[in-house]
């Protein structure tokens, strides 16, 4: 039989539970309907970004900004509304992206402000919530390749003036965009108009537009901040294509920079699904290209008087390890997951 006292305290604890979770309940609601009210503001302005085919003034983008600030950690209450407003949003920067050619600064006055806003949502909801909303038509691979690269381009500014005008948001968004397109079931070299047959390319060489995009990703990988990240996240599904090994096993073999293993490690790791053989084999066996000339140079009597290379000093042989060691990384990173 329970002894009184513990029902008692069983109760009790039970009711304030209860307490707890009604309270909950009207903290959310009361968001909620909060959030409704403002979203009245959000609607009218992106109705009027529309209407002005994307034309808007900075400080629209910043009322909207600041009011998905306030929810960043109730992003689920947003969910219900990304649809309508990231759907016309992204269509304009679509739009847009295909003009860039004709007056560059022009067009990007206007897709910053929608990209303040589009990132906005990222921070708060999550980008895998985000980019379900983004276009994705075979063709806009190239265009949101341009839109980066002209945004890339652009005069180096500090964080804080990338921030305030727009800059850091909008090759955010763009290569969030591009982590979507980059999935295409077609070979990239089909929809690079700068080639005008596919016969052009040697064996295994990437298209123009895969050495663009590689060069702009790479370099956002020894910066900090979100640039870094998503430039890992393009870079990890753009090299693990069933048509990139070869372009997989070059990019990651060059010399080693200081500091670049743990984006290089992210980018191999985010090839679990894939399993880990994908990721590693090319790497392995670019190691092995680099260590064989000098063990067989080793294993030459030394009688014959050929000078035995050291391995401390031989550049092929420091690449080597570097690249055994990031496989190690890589296999604990995936057997830590469970997705050996």
């Amino acid at each position: 039989m329970e002894h009184p006292s513990n029902s008692a305290k069983f109760l009790t604890r039970l009711d304030v539970e209860e307490e707890e979770d009604d309270e909950h309940d009207t903290k959310e609601g009361v968001l909620l309907r909060y959030f409704l009210q403002e979203w009245e503001l959000v609607k009218s302005i992106i109705g009027r970004i529309v209407a002005n085919a994307g034309a808007t003034d900075p400080s629209d983008a910043n009322k909207i900004r600041s009011i998905i600030d306030k929810y960043q950690e109730q992003g689920h209450l947003l969910e219900p509304f990304l649809e309508s407003i990231v759907n016309p949003l992204m269509s304009i920067v679509q739009s847009k992206s295909m003009q860039l050619t004709a007056n560059i600064d022009g067009i990007l006055d206007i897709i910053r402000p929608i990209c303040i806003i589009i990132y906005s949502l990222v921070t708060t909801c999550g980008y895998k919530s985000v980019i379900r909303f983004f276009p994705h038509q075979v063709s806009d691979l190239e265009i949101a390749v341009t839109l980066l690269e002209k945004c890339h381009n652009r005069n180096p500014l500090t964080s804080l003036r990338q921030e305030s005008t727009g800059e850091m948001e909008t090759q955010c968004v763009t290569l969030l965009w591009l982590y979507i397109l980059v999935l295409i079931p077609f070979d990239i070299s089909s929809v690079d108009t700068s080639i005008t047959n596919c016969s052009q390319l040697g064996v295994c060489e990437p298209s123009p537009l895969v050495l663009k995009l590689l060069k702009i990703s790479k370099e956002h990988l020894s910066s900090a901040g979100p640039m870094r990240r998503f430039s890992a996240l393009v870079l990890s599904r753009l090299l693990t294509r069933p048509d990139m090994p070869m372009v997989f096993a070059r990019s990651l073999t060059l010399t080693p920079l200081p500091g670049i293993r743990s984006p290089l490690l992210s980018i191999c790791s985010s090839t679990v699904p894939r399993g880990i053989s994908h990721a590693t084999t090319p790497l392995a066996a670019s190691a092995l290209d680099d260590i064989a000339p000098c063990q067989l140079q080793r294993s030459i009597p030394a009688s014959n008087n050929l000078p035995v290379p050291d391995p401390s000093s031989n550049t092929r042989f420091q690449r080597a390890f570097w690249i055994f060691d990031l496989i190690k990384g890589v296999t604990v990173d995936c057997l830590m997951k469970g997705n050996g």
